[in-house]
């Protein structure tokens, strides 16, 4: 989880949506 937030910083929120679609995976998993 960290290290999702650090890339979404890291990139501006243009991973933003990557970042996000990754987490729901992660929560349904």
């Amino acid at each position: 989880m960290r290290e999702g937030r650090i890339v979404t910083y890291r990139v501006g929120g243009r991973r933003l949506v990557k970042i996000e679609s990754v987490k729901r995976l992660v929560q349904t998993a």
